[in-house]
C-alpha cells in the first residue's frame, strides 16, 4: 500500500491507495515527473471575457459585469517519498507522513503538517502555518501571520513580523526575527534567539543558551540554561538560570527589571 498526494479544488489532502495516476484536468497545462520530484503546472485562469488587453478596458469591462472568476481544480497523485514544491495562494494545504523534501511558498494559505520529515522552505505571508511532528532544516518566512510549530525535529529559522509565533518542543536550535509580534518558545533542545521589537515574548525550558534583543517590549523567560537580554524600555521577569551554561546578562534602559537566577551545583 503506497500513500499519495492529492489536490482537490486548491486543497492538498493525503490519502491511501495502491496504484498512482495523474488525472486529467482542463486547468492543467503540462506536469513531468522524475524519480526525485513531481512537478505539476497550471494555466492563468482568465480574468476577463473576451481577451480584454487594455487597462481602461479592463476597468470597463469589471464594472460592466464581465469579470469571470474560475477556481482550479484537479487531482495530483505522487508516493510521499517525492520532493514537493507548490507556490500558490488562497488555498489550503495539508499533509501527512510526507518523506521527501517540502517547499511550500505562496501567500494567504492555510498549512497544516503532521509527520513530514524533510522541511525546507515555507513562504506564507497573511496565512495560518501549523507543524505537529515534523522535521528537516526549517527555513519559515511570514509575516501579519499565526504560526504554530509542536513536535519540531531538527533547527528553525523564522522571518515572521507582526505575527503570533508558538514554538515547543523543538529538538536543535530556534532563530525567531520579528516585530510587533506575540512570541512563545518553550522546551527547546538548543539554544533559542529571539529579535523582535514592540514584541511580547515568552520562553520557557530553554536547555541552551536564550538570547534575546528587543525594545519597548514584554519578557517572561524561564528555566534556561544561559540567557542574554538586551531590552531597552522593556520589562523583563527572569527566573531560575541555571545547567553549564550558568551565565547571565540583563540589560535595560528605561524599564523594568527582575531577574531571579538560581545556579545548580
Amino acid at each position: 500500500m503506497k500513500t499519495f498526494i492529492a489536490a482537490i479544488g486548491a486543497t492538498f489532502v493525503l490519502f491511501s491507495g495502491s496504484t498512482g495516476t495523474l488525472e486529467k484536468h482542463r486547468e492543467i497545462e503540462k506536469h513531468s515527473q522524475t524519480s526525485d520530484a513531481l512537478v505539476v503546472r497550471f494555466r492563468e485562469p482568465e480574468r476577463f471575457s473576451g481577451e480584454v488587453r487594455s487597462f481602461w478596458g479592463a476597468v470597463k469591462s469589471l464594472f460592466s459585469g464581465s469579470f469571470v472568476r474560475k477556481e482550479i481544480s484537479g487531482e495530483i497523485y505522487g508516493p510521499r517519498s517525492n520532493a514537493l514544491s507548490t507556490d500558490m495562494r488562497y488555498g489550503s494545504i495539508a499533509l501527512e507522513d510526507m518523506k521527501g523534501s517540502l517547499r511550500l511558498l505562496g501567500t494567504s494559505n492555510t498549512l497544516t503538517l503532521k509527520n513530514c520529515s524533510a522541511l525546507q522552505e515555507i513562504d506564507n505571508d497573511y496565512g495560518k502555518t501549523t507543524l505537529e511532528g515534523c522535521g528537516g532544516n526549517l527555513d519559515l518566512s511570514s509575516k501579519s501571520s499565526k504560526v504554530l510549530i509542536e513536535q519540531f525535529d531538527g533547527k528553525i529559522s523564522m522571518d515572521a513580523n507582526y505575527s503570533t509565533i508558538t514554538v515547543r518542543d523543538v529538538q536543535q536550535p530556534v532563530t525567531i526575527n520579528s516585530t510587533s509580534a506575540t512570541i512563545k518558545v518553550e522546551n527547546v533542545r538548543g539554544n533559542a534567539t529571539i529579535n523582535s521589537d514592540y514584541s511580547t515574548i515568552t520562553a520557557n525550558d530553554i536547555a541552551g543558551f536564550l538570547d534575546i534583543q528587543t525594545k519597548s517590549g514584554k519578557i517572561r523567560a524561564k528555566g534556561v540554561d544561559g540567557l542574554n537580554v538586551d531590552a531597552d524600555y522593556t520589562t523583563v521577569d527572569v527566573s531560575e538560570v541555571s545547567g553549564k551554561a550558568s551565565k547571565w546578562t540583563c540589560g535595560t534602559f528605561a524599564g523594568m527589571l527582575t531577574c531571579r537566577p538560581r545556579v545548580r551545583a
